[in-house]
C-alpha cells in the first residue's frame, strides 16, 4: 500500500511540473501582447468652386468636414501675394475677393485651420475675371505704355508637347507660368511639376522654354550636388527626380518659383518634411540649395507639393532628401594614457529585467523531474531492503 502511494505521489509530481513548465515556456500565455490602433481623421475641404465672377470680384465657396476658419490665398501667379480670411469656425465657407483686375487669370488656394490647429491647404486652382485686361491692347485703363510691363503671360493654353518635354512659348514680359507637367518617374506616378518666372525684357521672336522631367541627373551634376551639400554639413540620402528647363534663345528673366510633387511614402521613408530640399544647378555649373517649404497635399493624389524660390535663371532642379552629415572621427588608437573616463551620476533610471529564455526554463523543469524521480527510486529501494 505504501508502494502504491509512493507511485501516486511520483505521478502527481511529474504531471504538475510538466504542466508548470508548459505554462512558463509558452510566451503567448505568459505575456500576451495587446496592440492599440489609433487613427486621426484629417481636416479636409471639398466642393470648392468659384461663383459670381465679375470684372473686379469673384466669390469662392467650399465645405469642410468640421468647423474651421476661412482663408483664400490668391494672386495673378502661383506666389499669390494676397489673402482674404474670416476667423469664424464654420463648415460652409464663402469669401468674396474684390479689387481684382478685369480679364485676368487668378491663381488661388483654400486654407482652413480648425480650433485644434489642424490645417488643410488645397492645390493651386485658377479662375478668370470678366472684362478686358488692362494694359496695351486690352481696352482697359492705363493707356498703351511700351513693353506691356503690366501684362501677365499666363499658361497653359499654348504649351506644346515635344519629344520628351513640354515647350512653353514666351510672347511678352510679365509673369510666365508653365503648364503643369504630370509624370511617372522612379516608381512614382502622377507627379506634378511646374514653374513660374518673371520675364523682365521683351523676348525675341520664337522664344520658348522647354521643360523635361528626368529620373536622375548626370554623374557630374550629382557630384556637384554632393559637394554643395557637404559644404553645408549635409548629405543627400535620396533623390526623387529632376526637372530641367532649357531655353531656345536668350531670354531676360528674374526670380523663379519652383513647385515639385512627391509621394507621401517617399517623404516618410526619407526623413520627413524637414528633410526635403529643392536644389538647383545653373548654366554656370554653380549649385544653390534653395529655401524649400511644404506647400500642400495635392487633391486627387494625396501627393505632397514642395515649393522653392530661386533668384537665378531657370535651370535644373532636383527634389532631394538630406540629413546632417556625420562628423569625421579620428581613427588613431586610444591608449590608456589618453582614454577619457566618463563621469557623472544617472538618477531615476529603472533597470529593465533581462528576460529568461523559454529553453532555460524547460531545462530547469526537466532537471527537477529527474531529481525527483531519482529520489523516489532510491527511497523505494531503501524501503524494500
Amino acid at each position: 500500500m505504501r508502494e502504491k502511494k509512493n507511485y501516486s505521489v511520483f505521478l502527481f509530481a511529474c504531471v504538475s511540473l510538466l504542466a508548470l513548465g508548459g505554462s512558463l515556456c509558452n510566451p503567448v500565455d505568459a505575456a500576451p501582447n495587446d496592440v492599440a490602433i489609433i487613427g486621426v481623421i484629417p481636416l479636409v475641404a471639398f466642393n470648392i468652386s468659384v461663383s459670381a465672377i465679375h470684372d473686379t470680384d469673384a466669390t469662392i465657396i467650399w465645405n469642410t468636414n468640421w468647423d474651421a476658419n476661412s482663408m483664400v490665398e490668391y494672386g495673378p501667379t502661383i506666389s499669390y501675394g494676397s489673402v482674404r480670411s474670416d476667423p469664424a469656425l464654420v463648415t460652409n465657407h464663402t469669401l468674396t475677393l474684390d479689387g481684382l483686375s478685369p480679364g485676368t487669370i487668378y491663381h488661388y488656394r483654400i486654407v482652413a485651420v480648425d480650433l485644434f490647429g489642424n490645417r488643410f491647404t488645397s492645390a493651386d486652382m485658377q479662375f478668370t475675371t470678366t472684362g478686358n485686361p488692362p494694359g496695351p491692347g486690352g481696352g482697359g485703363t492705363g493707356g498703351g505704355g511700351g513693353g506691356g510691363s503690366g501684362a501677365y503671360v499666363i499658361l497653359p493654353g499654348v504649351c506644346e508637347a515635344t519629344y520628351n518635354g513640354v515647350s512653353s512659348p514666351v510672347t511678352g514680359t510679365g509673369i510666365l507660368t508653365s503648364c503643369t507637367i504630370t509624370s511617372s518617374v522612379n516608381g512614382m506616378t502622377d507627379l506634378r511639376s511646374s514653374w513660374s518666372v518673371n520675364i523682365t525684357g521683351d523676348p525675341p521672336a520664337g522664344a520658348k522654354f522647354i521643360t523635361y522631367v528626368l529620373s536622375q541627373p548626370s554623374d557630374s551634376t550629382r557630384s556637384a550636388f554632393d559637394a554643395a551639400l557637404a559644404s553645408q554639413g549635409l548629405k543627400m540620402t535620396a533623390l526623387a527626380y529632376v526637372m530641367e528647363v532649357t531655353k531656345s534663345q536668350s531670354i531676360a528673366t528674374g526670380s523663379v518659383i519652383i513647385q515639385m510633387d512627391v509621394t507621401r511614402s517617399w517623404v516618410s521613408r526619407n526623413g520627413g518634411v524637414d528633410a526635403v530640399l529643392i536644389i538647383s544647378q545653373g548654366e554656370d555649373g554653380l549649385v544653390h540649395i534653395l529655401e524649400t517649404k511644404f506647400s500642400n497635399y495635392v487633391l486627387g493624389t494625396g501627393h505632397m507639393n514642395f515649393r522653392a524660390i530661386s533668384y537665378d535663371d531657370l535651370s535644373l532642379y532636383a527634389l532631394v532628401a538630406v540629413k546632417t552629415a556625420p562628423v569625421t572621427v579620428s581613427t588613431s588608437p586610444i591608449t590608456t594614457a589618453t582614454a577619457a573616463v566618463p563621469t557623472g551620476t544617472v538618477t531615476g533610471a529603472t533597470p529593465i529585467p533581462t528576460p529568461v529564455p523559454p529553453g532555460f526554463l524547460l531545462m530547469i523543469v526537466i532537471l527537477a523531474v529527474i531529481i525527483i524521480v531519482t529520489g523516489l527510486i532510491l527511497h523505494m529501494r531503501a524501503k524494500e531492503k
